[in-house]
């Protein structure tokens, strides 16, 4: 092989490694861009797990304070029940005594 032909074959080796190391380098960055991506959108959707399980607990939590206020409005109710029984039984004690003052 003639000089000039090494120098060219040479000078086309060094550029071929050049476009290997720079398609290396490429692959590379394009390898950690999806890996943080990847990071990325793993962190999303654990932020979305966790917002899940803390939806989940809250529903939890409102239907534990829904079925107490139904447990008090039911007492409340029975409450009310016995108060206007005992009003009922007071007005009819009071219309009887009334009766009892106007026939004396």
């Amino acid at each position: 092989m003639s000089h000039h032909a090494t120098h060219v074959a040479l000078d086309a080796g060094s550029r071929l490694l050049l476009v290997g190391a720079s398609l290396h380098c490429g692959i590379q960055q394009v390898a950690r861009d999806a890996e943080r991506n990847r990071r990325r959108d793993l962190g999303a959707v654990e932020a979305l797990g966790v917002e899940l399980i803390e939806t989940r607990q809250a529903l939890a939590a409102a239907r534990s304070e829904m079925a107490a206020v139904s447990r008090d409005a039911a007492a409340l109710g029975r409450e009310l029940a016995a108060a206007n029984a005992r009003a009922d039984r007071a007005e009819a004690a009071l219309a009887r005594l009334l009766r009892a003052i106007h026939q004396a």
